[in-house]
């Protein structure tokens, strides 16, 4: 290659891409670029999310509520924006000021979020600062089996207690799902 077509390219290169150039630091997020971030992560728009993690949107922003766009994601159980935000960097055990965590955000019927926030080190214990409470016990008041079971095999721990004292096993019993009442209870009986 010639001395020349060397220096074209490497010109265009620093036109193109800023090669060899020190970069600006980008401006910081605008409220209505969070807003739209999070928007999209509630509702499962992977590719916005990621256009704006390549532009330059911290993964672990938060809006003017204090929830991430992990927490969004996970509420909805939109698994692949999930984990488009745990590779560009999110912190699964991130927390609002209310103390909740995505995994307790996903803690709907969503039991793929929840194994998937679980592989990649949730905390399966955090409670949150509303009322202590954890996310087997929110998954239990709504009688969501599949998802307590997912909690149980990675260590939940179902003795647990909230600011009322009470357990898993009482809450599903409150949300009259017996059958998983009685099987959190004996996981408790036996400890």
């Amino acid at each position: 290659m010639r001395t020349g077509s060397i220096l074209s390219l490497l010109a265009l290169c620093t036109l193109l891409f800023g090669c060899g150039q020190k970069s600006e630091p980008l401006p910081p997020p605008t409220a209505e670029s969070i807003a739209a971030f999070t928007e999209a992560a509630f509702n499962g728009n992977t590719l916005v999310v990621t256009e704006a993690l390549k532009n330059g949107m911290p993964a672990n922003q938060t809006n003017a509520e204090g929830f991430c766009a992990l927490m969004a994601a996970s509420f909805n159980g939109h698994v692949e924006t999930i984990q488009a935000l745990i590779d560009a960097g999110a912190n699964v055990n991130q927390t609002n000021t209310q103390g909740v965590t995505p995994l307790i955000a996903a803690c709907g019927p969503y039991p793929a979020a929840v194994r998937l926030l679980l592989e990649n080190g949730a905390e399966v214990n955090a409670a949150d600062k509303i009322e202590s409470f954890t996310a087997l016990m929110y998954a239990a008041v709504e009688g969501l089996s599949p998802v307590c079971d997912i909690l149980l095999e990675y260590g939940a721990d179902p003795s647990m207690k909230d600011d009322d004292k009470d357990t898993a096993a009482t809450h599903a019993k409150t949300g009259g799902h017996l059958a998983l009442a009685d099987k959190l209870q004996k996981l408790i009986d036996e400890k």
